[in-house]
């Protein structure tokens, strides 16, 4: 079948005498598609190529994405949740997959960010704005990259994707002319 729509509608069989294997006593199966379809779409999923493999989608591996890839950030890439597989809602093709983070990782990253707050209060107005525009930096070199990742992502056009980075680098120059 050519989507996981289209298998949900052959699974339409609500209930089908089959033979046991064992006894061939009648068994009565029953399949109720609110219950299987989370796990026959994560199954379709799973074995469709993920775009990231793609020479088309080179710039995913330009920006660090791979196959499978950690959700949260304390300092250091981490995630031991449920793991969560970006789909592309233009072409409904799985993109690549992350590993959400656990309740654990999340207050790992909160206590990080409250140590990283420490430091940032204690800088300079210029001093951080330094660091803003280093980020500024690291966005406009990788803005088309990034904006191809927003529109593979969210279903846009690659102008409007890099028009959103474009925002953010506008931000970060802003906050550099107020840091002065």
């Amino acid at each position: 079948h050519s989507s996981g729509k289209d298998l949900f509608h052959s699974v339409s069989i609500e209930r089908q005498r089959v033979k046991s294997a064992s006894n061939n006593m009648p068994l009565l199966v029953s399949l109720n598609r609110s219950l299987l379809a989370p796990y026959a779409v994560r199954s379709i999923i799973r074995t469709m190529s993920l775009l990231v493999n793609e020479p088309k989608y080179s710039f995913l591996k330009e920006l660090g994405i791979e196959e499978d890839n950690k959700g949260v950030y304390n300092g250091k890439w981490i995630g031991n949740g449920e793991v969560l597989t970006s789909i592309c809602p233009s072409n409904k093709r799985p993109i690549a997959r992350v590993t959400q983070g656990s309740m654990e990782d999340y207050d790992s990253c909160i206590k990080a960010s409250q140590e990283a707050w420490q430091v940032w209060v204690d800088m300079t107005a210029p001093a951080r704005g330094e660091i803003v525009r280093q980020i500024g930096e690291a966005l406009r070199a990788k803005l088309i990259p990034l904006g191809k990742l927003v529109s593979l992502e969210m279903g846009k056009i690659v102008p409007e994707g890099v028009g959103e980075v474009q925002e953010y680098v506008d931000i970060c120059d802003y906050a550099v002319g107020l840091s002065r």
